[in-house]
């Protein structure tokens, strides 16, 4: 049941699920200094298990209905800044791991590449999320860009908002 909440996870849950895999492991890298102790491997070696921050960190959420999807919802805290364990749903939280490990098993090399050159150049993680996730050939969010939109290259690594146009272009021409 877990594998085809994968295949059947919405393009929205996929996109939220990348931004947070980069926003975790851009903490956890900055956290333990892992570039300047390991390098780009360090970073390889860390995608994986940033999932432990994600589940930490968020959970998912259907409202009581499973025919309207699932989303990411970050984890509800207690006063004290503690996570309610009392408003967890287990299933739905190892749904998310799985979710997690999944997403980090496609795009491990390419995270880890631009977490390191991210990293070096002192990309903050939001600009970082905006520019891997929604990359028009790989990223999972790839299906809410439109590089004719004005408002989309706001913040976006121009690189990709670049590389997004003369795509655009090359196929107008064919």
């Amino acid at each position: 049941r877990g594998s085809r909440m994968i295949e059947e996870a919405s393009d929205e849950l996929q996109c939220d699920m990348c931004e947070a895999v980069v926003r975790e492991l851009h903490a956890e890298v900055y956290r333990h200094d892992i570039v300047a102790k390991n390098g780009e491997e360090g970073i390889l070696d860390t995608v994986e298990a940033v999932c432990l921050a994600v589940v930490q960190n968020y959970t998912l959420t259907n409202d009581g209905d499973e025919s309207t999807g699932y989303r990411m919802m970050p984890a509800p805290r207690l006063p004290s800044g503690q996570i309610d364990e009392s408003k967890l749903n287990f299933g739905l939280l190892m749904r998310l791991k799985e979710l997690c490990l999944h997403t980090t098993g496609t795009m491990a090399v390419s995270l880890s590449e631009a977490m390191y050159t991210a990293v070096r150049r002192k990309t903050p993680a939001a600009t970082l999320a905006r520019g891997f996730c929604f990359d028009q050939d790989e990223g999972l969010c790839r299906h809410f860009v439109d590089p004719d939109e004005d408002k989309w290259d706001s913040g976006v690594m121009p690189r990709v908002l670049e590389r997004a146009k003369k795509k655009k272009e090359l196929k107008k021409k064919k």
